[in-house]
């Protein structure tokens, strides 16, 4: 029996859109509620994706940058 696959990071954007100010991503929890401070997040589709419209004050491609860089 093989293992069972396991997540390799604790956040991955699935779509950035500058435009729009959203960003829709896969996290765990804990690294979901770390985003928090950025806009407002609900949750989306699965219960592990989730959608964050960034606050205005932020700048868009920081906020990305940072989740990509999350460990």
């Amino acid at each position: 029996m093989t293992d069972k696959p396991q997540p390799k990071k604790e956040i991955s954007i699935d779509w950035a859109g500058k435009n729009t100010h959203l960003i829709y991503f896969y996290a765990s929890v804990d690294a979901m509620e770390d985003m928090q401070e950025f806009g407002t997040i609900e949750r989306w589709g699965n219960h592990n994706q989730y959608r964050l419209e960034v606050d205005k004050r932020y700048d868009f491609d920081e906020v990305v940058k940072y989740i990509q860089e999350y460990n």
